[in-house]
């Protein structure tokens, strides 16, 4: 028999039994088989034995993983340039080359057409032996036709840069081209170029690159200067107030030549501007385009 406090001692001591038996066995895994009986021990003394191969394990297991989805991207890249390679994958290239060659082929005449005139093209080369052949050789034949194409149009780009296009002066047009009653003296006769009224000391430019061949000053058209173009065509800039090139200089389209003035016989400031072609005068409004 027990008194209490005996019977509180008694459960204090089993609930401490039982407390102390589940902390032993807590990390303790027991398999049992027909013949033999294992038993695991995880304690706090030896648990780490069974960490480290744990993560190991997980380790390798993350290792393969990466190294399956590399193998699939690789196989992807592989994949993807053997299609590539394959008849089907060049059969498509072959066809959409065919398809670019067709198109420079149209932008081919079409620029043809407009440089040179009429339908020239150049001429078709077919090579029965492989489709390969065709399509190098019809790139070439286009690249050659659009060299030439640029070529031409750089040459009629600097034939322009030497036809006189250009207003040298803006203003508005005091006298025109042809037969007038000259307002100095009243008579009735052939006016060369036309007269541009301006302010005193306005910029002349060049209407057209060329050559200066005479810069020179006399009662009728004062100060002026004529440049030389080409194919014949001549350029006369009259009644200047002063001259910023000299006899022999290569002028460009656009370049400042002199200032508008009044000088020799004239009834204000303006510019007496004329065009001559292999000697002689046409209108400047025909060739004038460009501001």
């Amino acid at each position: 028999m027990l008194f209490e406090g005996e019977i509180d001692e008694k459960i204090k001591e089993e609930k401490s039994r039982k407390k102390t038996s589940y902390k032993k066995n807590i990390l303790k895994i027991k398999i049992e088989t027909d013949r033999y009986e294992y038993e695991i021990d995880l304690s706090y003394k030896k648990k780490y034995l069974f960490f480290f191969p744990l993560i190991f394990v997980i380790f390798i297991f993350v290792f393969d993983w990466l190294k399956l989805r590399i193998n699939n991207s690789s196989f992807d890249a592989v994949y993807s340039t053997f299609y590539e390679s394959s008849p089907d994958g060049l059969a498509r290239k072959v066809s959409e080359l065919k398809k670019e060659i067709k198109k420079l082929k149209d932008m081919n005449e079409a620029l043809v057409s407009l440089v040179f005139g009429g339908d020239q093209v150049y001429p078709e080369i077919i090579s029965a032996d492989f489709e390969g052949d065709y399509i190098l050789q019809n790139i070439s034949i286009v690249s050659e036709s659009l060299k030439m194409i640029y070529d031409e149009l750089q040459k009629e780009k600097e034939s322009f840069e030497h036809l006189p296009t250009l207003w040298p002066v803006k203003g508005r047009i005091t006298s025109g081209f042809g037969y007038r009653v000259n307002p100095v003296d009243g008579e009735y006769q052939f006016h060369s170029g036309i007269d541009i009224s301006a302010p005193e000391g306005t910029p002349v430019l060049s209407s057209a690159s060329g050559k200066v061949v005479e810069v020179a000053a006399n009662h009728l058209n004062g100060l002026y200067v004529r440049i030389r173009h080409i194919n014949g065509i001549y350029t006369t800039y009259a009644h200047l107030r002063k001259v910023f090139v000299s006899k022999g200089d290569y002028v460009k389209k656009g370049e400042i030549i002199g200032l508008v003035g009044s000088t020799g016989r004239a009834t204000g400031k303006h510019l007496h501007f004329e065009i001559s072609f292999r000697g002689r005068p046409i209108d400047p409004t025909m060739l004038l385009v460009q501001d």
